[in-house]
């Protein structure tokens, strides 16, 4: 038990040591953490709709723009657990 308790430790105290991300990355983990706190507030399709640049594109049996395939669904009545 001591053993687990001295790796869990030590594994906190090196994650803790962790160099700071590079700006690029970043960037990309707080869009992926503000979708997913927008998506337990409005749902996911319409979080896809605030956070999808205009011309994204949906791949299926052709490629549509992604807004406008969204645009189709119905919203979510519910918000999502967080």
């Amino acid at each position: 038990m001591i053993r687990i308790l001295i790796a869990g430790v030590a594994a906190a105290a090196a994650l803790s040591a962790a160099p700071p991300l590079p700006a690029s990355l970043q960037a990309m983990v707080d869009a992926e953490r503000g979708f997913s706190r927008r998506a337990a507030e409005v749902g996911m399709r319409d979080s896809f709709l605030e956070f999808f640049a205009d011309d994204a594109v949906r791949f299926d049996a052709a490629p549509v723009p992604a807004k406008v395939f969204l645009r189709q669904l119905k919203p979510q009545r519910r918000r999502l657990s967080s």
